[in-house]
């Protein structure tokens, strides 16, 4: 390796750990912010916490200690067999780590291209979400028809612009 190279590297590492761990530390004081305000809101209830909305909403949030979240609008709007569906997929996020992942994958995809990185994030949730309808197939209903209807039914009542899924937003 020349000299060159060698100190062009060391320039370039200069400038890429910061922006990693930069972008690191604001992704995390951003989550801690969320999960107090989510936390203040959310009434627990079991394995799980519920928020007053008429909003048909589920998602898993933190990176460190993940928490699943349902709206009262899912659970007045979905029967029980499909809120357990749905509570099943979101567990399986929970417990695989998901966010902690998609969080460490932000931050070590930074310098990607975009269209590269905005694949590899987009296969990750892809796989993510395949991984929890398995789990929720396996313990909540036993198959992946059953699954995949409530799931199209939890989605079809989803507002087109909501965010889903384990990529940190930002």
């Amino acid at each position: 390796m020349t000299r060159f190279s060698a100190g062009f590297l060391c320039l370039l590492a200069l400038g890429v750990v910061p922006l990693v761990c930069w972008e690191a530390i604001r992704l995390l004081l951003r989550d801690r912010k969320r999960a107090h305000i989510a936390r203040k809101v959310a009434l627990p209830a079991g394995n799980y916490r519920v928020i007053e909305s008429d909003a048909v909403a589920a998602w898993c949030h933190g990176i460190w200690l993940p928490e699943v979240y349902v709206s009262t609008g899912l659970i007045d709007q979905f029967d029980e067999y499909d809120v357990q569906i749905i509570l099943a997929h979101e567990h399986a996020h929970a417990l695989r780590y998901d966010n902690l992942t998609a969080y460490v994958m932000h931050c070590l995809t930074l310098i990607w291209g975009k269209s590269a990185r905005r694949e590899i994030r987009a296969d990750f949730a892809i796989a993510c979400e395949q991984a929890c309808d398995a789990v929720a197939a396996r313990f909540a209903a036993g198959d992946f028809g059953q699954v995949s209807q409530a799931l199209q039914r939890f989605a079809s009542h989803q507002r087109p612009d909501a965010t889903q899924g384990t990529e940190p937003q930002g």
